[in-house]
């Protein structure tokens, strides 16, 4: 793992996995290294002396849920509420 060995390996190939789909396979905007630098390092910062391997790939789970919703929105793949409700014939 070029030299940061992890207590828990299963939990590092989740990460992994999250990335590389992120990046790859579709689950996001695709991020220049730099970037996804950036971003890891914010995560990484504001953890708390504790955090586990499990909730470190969480927060990384989390945040590119969030992008990838923003990144919906700016390309017009989403719904007011009102055509949620009108959908599913919701009144009231």
């Amino acid at each position: 793992m070029g030299g940061l060995e992890s207590p828990n390996a299963s939990t590092d190939s989740n990460a992994a996995v999250i990335v590389s789909k992120n990046r790859y396979n579709g689950g996001g905007a695709m991020m220049k290294r730099n970037e996804l630098a950036r971003v890891v390092a914010e995560i990484v910062e504001k953890l708390s002396e504790d955090t586990s391997w499990e909730e470190f790939t969480y927060k990384i789970y989390v945040r590119q849920k969030i992008e990838r919703g923003l990144q919906g929105i700016h390309e017009g793949r989403s719904k007011t509420s009102e055509e949620v409700r009108e959908q599913f014939g919701i009144t009231g």
